[in-house]
């Protein structure tokens, strides 16, 4: 079965520059357009597969807004920054750095006043989960896929964001050897993913996870499919 793969975080929808129209200082404009440069860079750079080079134009993007004025749309851009170093960092399997990075963004969420980032906090607790159950962290794996759940089952049409969440719970489960509460979150996962479109290869994961599990001599095998998640 192949890695769940994440989609990188939209930085953000308005310009950088626009934030400083009522700047007339020239090096204030110079770095918001540096910044924006730089980030589109990482993100082409994404688009190839290229993480080595999204993780070294995006460090440096963050460099530049951390002396630009700070005002929340500068700090989210920032913290979901942090969030694409992050997942980028999970890939290469470089799994600490990725973890300091996603906190490093909650931080960053955490202190926006103006701007509601329940989803870019949710988005950080899964790609945390996904990361720590590398790890082998997996009680702590299982506590933000939880936190994560609870706030895509208050919002509408997050169907597939939920059933991550309830596949990250099982698989976390599973490698602590609770098979029956695995095997119900898998059902859950299931259940949604059944309904979702271009979900096949997961719904092929759960059902062949579920199908060794009824073999307790190779629910090892079970184990070893579901770590995969970066």
């Amino acid at each position: 079965m192949q890695r769940r793969q994440y989609p990188l975080i939209a930085v953000v929808t308005i310009s950088l520059a626009s934030t400083f129209f009522y700047a007339p200082m020239s090096e204030a404009q110079q770095d918001s357009e540096l910044a924006k440069a730089l980030l589109n860079r990482g993100t082409e750079a994404a688009s190839v597969g290229n993480m080595a080079g999204t993780v070294e134009s995006w460090s440096k993007a963050l460099k530049v807004m951390q002396g630009m004025q700070n005002t929340d749309i500068i700090t989210l851009t920032q913290g979901r920054c942090h969030a694409n170093i992050g997942i980028a960092l999970a890939y290469m399997r470089k799994y600490t750095e990725a973890e300091s990075n996603f906190t490093k963004a909650l931080s960053l969420y955490q202190s926006i006043q103006t701007i509601d980032t329940e989803q870019d906090k949710a988005a950080c607790h899964v790609t945390i989960g996904s990361v720590a159950i590398n790890m082998g962290k997996y009680e702590e794996a299982k506590a933000y896929y939880q936190k994560a759940l609870k706030v895509y089952q208050a919002a509408s049409g997050m169907e597939r964001e939920q059933a991550d969440c309830y596949m990250g719970i099982g698989t976390a489960l599973l490698n602590m050897k609770e098979y029956q509460e695995a095997k119900a979150n898998y059902h859950y996962a299931l259940g949604l993913y059944q309904n979702i479109e271009d979900t096949e290869q997961e719904q092929m994961g759960i059902q062949d996870a579920l199908s060794l599990m009824e073999k307790p001599q190779k629910v090892n095998e079970g184990i070893g499919i579901f770590r995969y998640l970066f």
